[in-house]
C-alpha cells in the first residue's frame, strides 16, 4: 500500500499536492482494480472451458512450478 511519507509524519506538506491529481490517481486505481478483476475471472472462465473440452485428468506434473 502506497501511503506519502508526509502523511506518515502528520506534515501538511501534502496540501501542496492538488486535490483534483489525488482524485485522478483514486479513479486510475479503481479502474485498474476493476480491468485486472475482470481479466481473473475471464481467464477462469476460459480455463474451465478448455479444462472440460479436454476430458483428460490433470496430470500432477503440471504442478511442479
Amino acid at each position: 500500500m502506497h501511503v506519502r511519507a508526509s502523511t506518515l509524519h502528520g506534515d501538511s506538506t501534502d496540501a501542496r499536492v492538488p486535490r483534483r491529481v489525488r482524485r485522478l490517481e483514486s479513479r486510475h486505481l479503481a479502474s485498474r482494480r476493476r480491468k485486472e478483476s475482470f481479466a481473473t475471472l475471464f481467464n477462469a472462465r476460459s480455463n474451465a472451458r478448455r479444462l472440460r473440452a479436454t476430458h483428460r485428468p490433470r496430470e500432477p506434473s503440471s504442478f511442479a512450478a
